[in-house]
């Protein structure tokens, strides 16, 4: 999935950027950080189904020395109860929080909420409808703590097709490894890779950073309540910091039809290469950030350019509507096994266009590491 290979220890990086509005400054220096200890954030609204499974594949770690804070974005379910149930069966190591005025103000300003509570060295984040496997929180500190100026570690997962309400067995699929062994991104490589297909993009329960990091990057930007939260955190810390690349499957992420990706593409509020404003949004939001940084790669630049989409005429928003509609009648129709099956088909040709994508780059930057060589 990546593309330079591990060789050797890395030197220190320190562009830590400017603080954001959206965290006071008080807060960038937070509680004092328990060496080796790992804050687990996990933000929920109304995931009564869930959260209980969310709590419990940590719980199931095989490394020990982690703490939960469970951040309530303003539910009005049973899961603030369900949470304050799990915190007090383990007050020691699990935490509740609320926002001040109690209403729902978005995933960047939850998880913020906990990354400036979170106690821990080091800081992982989880959404309350995924899960970890047992070696989730071990193998990404085995990293952190071997290399020092590696800030953030990242792995993969393996995505769960299910919703739970016919009583079938889940169907997994885990999207192949591209290359072999673990890797290092060294900036802006991992921007490349993740522009260069939206399927390889890193889910947010892959990434374990280092708490000081996360803070000095600007945690989470407020703005972004919704999609592209994640990226928008991820990509702040790939533009300044090397990262570690395990190619190992340590979550679950789980596809269900409540899930927030899967309303908004059945919605047909989003499609993949076409102009969409959050996307939109977003794009102008790194080119920014990229000349913040002094990044002016043009290669980059037209990578992230090429996120925006076309520009939908009549017919085509007509055809994406119907699209929603169909997509929205066959869940409703088929029966789930069979439409389960149907989305995995679509998954898997999203991975063999990834692979495709994938492949292209690394002989661009091959071709472009022999003629600098040549020089």
């Amino acid at each position: 999935m990546v593309l330079a290979a591990v060789t050797d220890p890395l030197a220190s990086s320190g562009n830590a950027g400017p603080w954001p509005d959206s965290l006071s400054r008080e807060a960038k220096h937070g509680p004092a950080s328990v060496p080796g200890l790992v804050s687990v954030v996990i933000i929920f609204h109304n995931e009564e189904r869930y959260l209980s499974k969310a709590v419990e594949s940590v719980r199931a770690q095989t490394y020990p020395h982690w703490e939960m804070l469970l951040v309530d974005d303003g539910s009005s379910d049973s899961s603030p109860a369900i949470a304050r149930r799990l915190a007090g069966e383990s007050p020691q190591q699990i935490r509740v929080l609320t926002h001040a005025d109690g209403v729902n103000r978005g995933m960047s300003a939850s998880r913020n909420l906990g990354l400036v509570n979170a106690r821990g060295e080091y800081v992982a984040f989880l959404d309350a409808d995924d899960e970890y496997l047992p070696e989730r929180l071990q193998r990404h500190v085995e990293v952190l703590a071997a290399y020092p100026a590696i800030q953030m570690s990242v792995s993969d997962h393996i995505r769960l097709f299910a919703d739970d309400s016919d009583g079938s067995e889940a169907t997994e699929f885990a999207r192949p490894f591209f290359v072999v062994g673990d890797q290092i991104w060294r900036p802006p490589m991992g921007l490349m890779v993740i522009m260069c297909s939206r399927f390889l993009g890193l889910g947010i329960c892959n990434v374990t950073v280092r708490r000081h990091t996360a803070l000095a990057v600007g945690g989470f930007n407020a703005d972004f309540t919704g999609m592209y939260e994640d990226q928008v955190f991820i990509s702040r810390v790939l533009v300044s910091h090397p990262v570690y690349v395990l190619q190992a499957y340590l979550a679950r992420y789980r596809y269900h039809p409540a899930s927030f990706t899967r309303r908004l593409k059945e919605a047909g509020r989003f499609n993949e290469g076409v102009a969409h404003a959050d996307t939109i949004r977003f794009v102008d939001w790194l080119l920014a950030h990229l000349a913040c940084h002094g990044i002016d790669d043009p290669w980059l630049h037209r990578m992230v350019e090429a996120q925006r989409g076309s520009r939908a005429g009549p017919a085509q928003r007509l055809r994406v509507v119907v699209a929603a509609l169909f997509k929205r009648a066959l869940r409703q129709i088929l029966p789930i096994r069979w439409h389960r099956r149907l989305l995995l088909i679509d998954y898997q040709r999203e991975c063999r266009r990834a692979r495709q994508s994938y492949t292209r780059l690394a002989a661009k930057l091959t071709q472009r590491a022999l003629e600098r060589a040549g020089r």
